[in-house]
C-alpha cells in the first residue's frame, strides 16, 4: 500500500501540467496496437469491428460477431471456436482481452475452442490484425492478433432477450450501468441455452451440437484527479456445459466437455504523464481456467468409459506498457510476467510450474512523408523442474517497417521475426489421439517466421481501400515424430514425440473496401487467401520429409455486405459470406474425419437483417441463409445453421 501511495504521488508530480491537453488524446486508451493511430494510419492490416455492429449481429455467442470479419471460423464442436488468420490458429493466432493474454500454456496443437470463453455482451470493440506482431505482443502472435475490448462505462439499464427459431435456441441478458460521482459501474449477466442445430440442404438436426453457457461481469472505473489518471476493476466469470465434440461423438459413445470455465479478474492503472509526454497502462491480474473432458455411454448413463481427466489452470500476470510522444519520434516500452500453475489429473504433470517473462521495445520516426519503425523483445521462458523435465530458454525476436504517406494513399512494406515459445502442451503434456499416443519434449526450440508484408491503403471522401500481400516463411514448426514403442504402449497403433521438424512457408494477400454512398448506404467488401506448404515426415526414422500443402489452410473466401441506414433508428442489412473449394489437403486433412472427402465443398450463403429502435425498445430480425445452404467451414466437425430467423428484443428500463 505505501509502495501504490509512492507510486501515485511520483505519477501526480510528473503530470502537474494543466494547460497540456494530450491527457485527452486517445493515446490514453491503448488499441490492438498499443499505438493512437487509426487503422488508415497504421502500417499494419487491421479491420475493427465497433460496438454498434456487435450489438446489432450478436446471436450469443463470440463467433457471431467475429463473423462480421469474414474469417475462417472453425469449429469442432458447437460452443467452441478457433478462428484462422493468414492460415494458422490455436498456438500461432493470439487472443487479448483488455490487453491481456488468453493464450494459456496449455493451449494444444492445432485448432482449440478457447477463443469462446468470452460473453460477446461485454464485448465494446474487436480489433482483428493480421499478420505477425512479435514485438508488441511477443510469443503465439504469428499469424495475427484478435483482441477484445470491453465496454466503455456508459449510463445505460436494458434488458434483453433473444430466440432462434431453427433450434429453438434461447438467451437472456441483463445490463446495469450508472455513475456516482468519480466512480463509474457496470454489471451484466447472460445465460443462454443453445439446443441442436439444423443444417441447411440435406443435412437436418446435427446431434452433439446442444450446450449451455452462463457469464456474470463487473466493472468498476474510479477517476482519482486530472493528475493522479484512473485506476479499473473488472471481474468476468464464464461458464460452459455440455460442449460435445461432434467430430468424435457417436452413439453409445459421447466424447463432451462437461464443464468449462474461464475467470479473469483484473485492476488497471491509466494515465498520461504531461511533462513525460508519456501515457502509461498497468494491469495487475489473475485468470483461472477449469477444463473437464469425459467419454461416456449416453445422456443417462454418464459412467466414464475410458479417458475423464481435469485440468484446473491459475495464471497470475502483470504488464507495463508506455507510449513516449516527441516531435517526431514516438517510442513504445513495455514489460511482461506471466506464471501459471497447472493441477491437472491425466494430461500433464500435476503441480507444473511455468512462467514467461518479456521486454519490449519500439520507435517510430517520421522524416517528411516517410515513417521509419523498428522493434525488438526479449522472451525468457522457464519451465519448473517436474519429473525430471525442466525448461529454460531466452529468445529474442526483431520486427521493422518503412512507410511512404501522401494524403489519400500510404504504402508500408513490413518485415516481422514472428515465434512461438514451446508450452506446457509441448514441453510435458501426453494424450492418446487417433488411436496412437503423443509425448511432449522438454528439449524444444521456440518456432520461429519471418514475416515480409506490402499494405496499401487508399481513401479518397466515402471510399476506403485496403490491399496487403504477405510472403512468411516457417522454420522450426513443431510436429509429431514417430518414435519406439515404450514399454506399456504397444497397443497404440502409434507413438509420437513432438520434435522442431517442420519447416515451410505461406504467402498470400487480403483486399478490404468500405464504401458510403452518402450517409445512408454502405457497400463493404473483404477477401483473403492463403496458400501454404509445410514439411511433413514420410520417414521418420531418418527425418526424410517432402514438402506438402499446410493442414487445415482455409481456401479463398470473404464478405459481401449492404446496409441501409436510414437513421440511428433503423437500419436494413443484406450479408453474403462465401468461399471456394478447397481441395488441396494435406495427408492429415484427408485423413481427417472433419474434411469431406475430395474437400470442402464451395459456398455462397445470403442474410437479410432488420434493426429498429423505437421509444426504450430494440429489435434486431436477422433472417439467417434465406437459401437452406448445405455448408461448413473448413476443417470444421459440424455444419452451419441452415434457414433460420433470429430474434432478439432488448428494452431500456
Amino acid at each position: 500500500m505505501k509502495f501504490l501511495l509512492l507510486f501515485l504521488i511520483t505519477v501526480s508530480i510528473l503530470g502537474l501540467d494543466k494547460n497540456n491537453d494530450l491527457k485527452k488524446d486517445q493515446s490514453y486508451q491503448m488499441n490492438v496496437v498499443q499505438k493512437n493511430q487509426n487503422d488508415f494510419e497504421d502500417n499494419k492490416v487491421i479491420e475493427v469491428i465497433d460496438q454498434k455492429t456487435i450489438k446489432k449481429i450478436n446471436k450469443g455467442s463470440i463467433k457471431s460477431v467475429l463473423s462480421e470479419s469474414g474469417i475462417n471460423l472453425q469449429q469442432t464442436g458447437a460452443g467452441q471456436l478457433s478462428p484462422f488468420l493468414r492460415g494458422l490458429t490455436g498456438q500461432h493466432t493470439l487472443i487479448v482481452f483488455d490487453g491481456i493474454k488468453l493464450n494459456s500454456s496449455i493451449f494444444r496443437y492445432g485448432p482449440n475452442q478457447y477463443s469462446a470463453i468470452l460473453d460477446p455482451n461485454i464485448i465494446g470493440k474487436i480489433e482483428v490484425l493480421r499478420g505477425a506482431a512479435p514485438t508488441l505482443y511477443g510469443s503465439d502472435a504469428v499469424g495475427g492478433v484478435i483482441s477484445f475490448s470491453s465496454e466503455k462505462l456508459d449510463k445505460k439499464r436494458y434488458f434483453s432477450s433473444q430466440f432462434d427459431t431453427l433450434t429453438n435456441s434461447m438467451g437472456l441478458h441483463v445490463d446495469i450501468a450508472d455513475q456516482i460521482k468519480e466512480l463509474k459501474f457496470n454489471i451484466q449477466a447472460s445465460l443462454n441455452d443453445h439446443q441442436k442445430i439444423e443444417a441447411g440442404g440435406d443435412i437436418g438436426l446435427q446431434d452433439f451440437t446442444s450446450y449451455q453457457n452462463k457469464s456474470v461481469t463487473a466493472k468498476f472505473a474510479y477517476n482519482l484527479n486530472d493528475n493522479l489518471g484512473e485506476l479499473i476493476f473488472l471481474a468476468t466469470y464464464f461458464s460452459q456445459k455440455d460442449g460435445f465434440r461432434t467430430d468424435k461423438s457417436k452413439k453409445d459413445d459421447y466424447r463432451v466437455y462437461p464443464n468449462q470455465n474461464h475467470g479473469l479478474y483484473y485492476i488497471k492503472y491509466k494515465n498520461y504523464l504531461s511533462k513525460m509526454k508519456t501515457s502509461l497502462d498497468s494491469t495487475l491480474y489473475f485468470q483461472k481456467t477449469y477444463e473437464e473432458y469425459k467419454r461416456f455411454k449416453s445422456e443417462r448413463n454418464r459412467e466414464v468409459l475410458s479417458d475423464h481427466r481435469i485440468d484446473d489452470l491459475y495464471q497470475y500476470g502483470v504488464n507495463l506498457r508506455t507510449t513516449t510522444k516527441f516531435n517526431k519520434l514516438t517510442l513504445y516500452n513495455g514489460t511482461e510476467f506471466i506464471f501459471d500453475y497447472l493441477n491437472s489429473d491425466k494430461n500433464y504433470y500435476d503441480n507444473s510450474k511455468y512462467s514467461t517473462f518479456s521486454l519490449f521495445t519500439k520507435g517510430e520516426y517520421s522524416v517528411s512523408d516517410f515513417l521509419f519503425g523498428a522493434g525488438a523483445r526479449y522472451t525468457f521462458v522457464h519451465l519448473a523442474e517436474v519429473e525430471n523435465a525442466s525448461y529454460l530458454k531466452n529468445n529474442v525476436s526483431f520486427s521493422g517497417f518503412a512507410q511512404y504517406n501522401l494524403k489519400n494513399y500510404n504504402i508500408s512494406l513490413n518485415f516481422a521475426q514472428g515465434f512461438r515459445a514451446p508450452n506446457l502442451n509441448d514441453l510435458t503434456g501426453s494424450s492418446e489421439f487417433n488411436g496412437g499416443y503423443e509425448f511432449g519434449n522438454s528439449d524444444l526450440s521456440a518456432e520461429n517466421s519471418y514475416m515480409f508484408e506490402l499494405v496499401n491503403k487508399f481513401k479518397y471522401k466515402n471510399l476506403s481501400l485496403s490491399l496487403s500481400a504477405y510472403y512468411s516463411i516457417l522454420d522450426g514448426f513443431i510436429s509429431r515424430k514417430q518414435i519406439e514403442k515404450p514399454a506399456g504402449y504397444e497397443d497404440y497403433d502409434q507413438v509420437v514425440q513432438k520434435e522442431n521438424v517442420n519447416d515451410g512457408y505461406i504467402t498470400g494477400f487480403e483486399f478490404l473496401m468500405i464504401y458510403n454512398f452518402r450517409d445512408f448506404l454502405e457497400l463493404k467488401f473483404n477477401t483473403s487467401y492463403s496458400y501454404g506448404m509445410m514439411d511433413e515426415i514420410v520417414d521418420s526414422e531418418n527425418l526424410i520429409t517432402n514438402l506438402n500443402p499446410m493442414r487445415r489452410i482455409p481456401p479463398l473466401q470473404g464478405l459481401v455486405k449492404l446496409t441501409y441506414k436510414q437513421s440511428d433508428y433503423l437500419s436494413i442489412f443484406y450479408r453474403g459470406q462465401f468461399a471456394a473449394l478447397q481441395d488441396r489437403l494435406s495427408n492429415g486433412d484427408i485423413k481427417d474425419s472433419r474434411i469431406p472427402e475430395g474437400g470442402t465443398p464451395e459456398y455462397f450463403v445470403s442474410s437479410l437483417g432488420l434493426y429498429t429502435s423505437i421509444d426504450k425498445f430494440f429489435l434486431s430480425v436477422i433472417f439467417e441463409n434465406i437459401t437452406n445452404e448445405k455448408y461448413k467451414y473448413h476443417g470444421s466437425g459440424l455444419y452451419e445453421s441452415g434457414r433460420s430467423v433470429y430474434l432478439k428484443l432488448e428494452a431500456d428500463f
